[in-house]
C-alpha cells in the first residue's frame, strides 16, 4: 500500500469511531478538546482536501 492509500484506510477506519482523542492530539489537529477520532479524522480530511486543491485565486 502506498502512503495515501494507508492514509485513505485509516480515515476509514475512524470515520464513524466515537473514542474521546486525547487533549494532546486535539490540540495537534486544531479541534476542540472532548473531540472524536471521527471529527479529527473529518478534520484530517478537510485539511488534506484543502492542499491537493489547486490553487483558483489568480483567475479572475
Amino acid at each position: 500500500m502506498s502512503n495515501r492509500e494507508r492514509g485513505c484506510w485509516l480515515l476509514g477506519k475512524l470515520w464513524n469511531d466515537r473514542s474521546i482523542l486525547p487533549s494532546t492530539d486535539c490540540t495537534v489537529i486544531e479541534i476542540p478538546q472532548g473531540s472524536t477520532d471521527a471529527q479529527g479524522v473529518r478534520k484530517l480530511k478537510d485539511d488534506w482536501r484543502q492542499e491537493l486543491r489547486p490553487d483558483n485565486r489568480t483567475a479572475a
